[in-house]
């Protein structure tokens, strides 16, 4: 590996784990990185956040964590469905729940509730809904209560690429329509992180959020 290293080439590591500090393969080929793409949410999300805090530092590598790159459709989405006119509404005091299939909040779900925070402010109130299944754990189900009576959901249809979304409006009229909400793969997550190098400076923020949000 050390024959391949070029001075002008950036050096990626995928950690497909928990970063565990106290090991030296870790701490070694995290010095190494430009860019460092971990799957923390292997070790639960409060522990998960815990510890891709403790990598993210000024010296290190610029850090990502696949569950973040997950949320992009989610996050995508949400910017959508939100105009300004809304977004200000949600800024006198929102109550956001998310629904994931762990028994605890997922990474995914704390990051997602992170970058809520950092986009609305701190007025939002943020509630953790858990639906266990088997398998990875996932965010399923998304419902904003706006002051004023709006009321978005937003549930993942399962075996498709697709939400149903249901927005109440004050008046008490419903709206229903199914929207497109991609579930990329490992791998497709895996390539589009390859292709940047930069600090993802919205990750760490909400990273910094998630880290407050997160159960004790």
């Amino acid at each position: 590996v050390r024959a391949l290293l070029r001075s002008d080439l950036p050096v990626f590591v995928w950690w497909p784990g928990v970063p565990d500090h106290a090991d030296p393969r870790f701490t070694d080929l995290a010095r190494r990185a430009d860019r460092l793409i971990a799957e923390a949410d292997r070790g639960g999300g409060a522990v998960a956040v815990e510890a891709l805090g403790r990598t993210v530092t000024d010296r290190g590598p610029a850090v990502t964590d696949l569950a973040w790159a997950a949320l992009t459709p989610w996050r995508q989405l949400l910017n959508q469905l939100t105009t300004r006119e809304h977004l200000d509404q949600m800024r006198d005091g929102t109550t956001i729940t998310i629904t994931d299939t762990g028994v605890a909040p997922s990474l995914g779900a704390l990051l997602l509730a992170g970058w809520l925070r950092d986009s609305v402010g701190e007025s939002v109130q943020l509630a953790f809904h858990s639906v266990p299944r088997p398998g990875d754990p996932t965010i399923c189900e998304i419902q904003v209560a706006v002051p004023g009576g709006r009321r978005l959901e937003i549930a993942r249809v399962s075996g498709r690429a697709a939400a149903a979304v249901v927005t109440h409006t004050p008046d008490g009229f419903t709206h229903d329509r199914m929207m497109p909400l991609p579930e990329p793969t490992r791998a497709q997550l895996l390539a589009g992180e390859l292709e940047l190098q930069r600090r993802d400076e919205p990750f760490e923020r909400a990273l910094r959020h998630a880290q407050q949000i997160a159960p004790r």
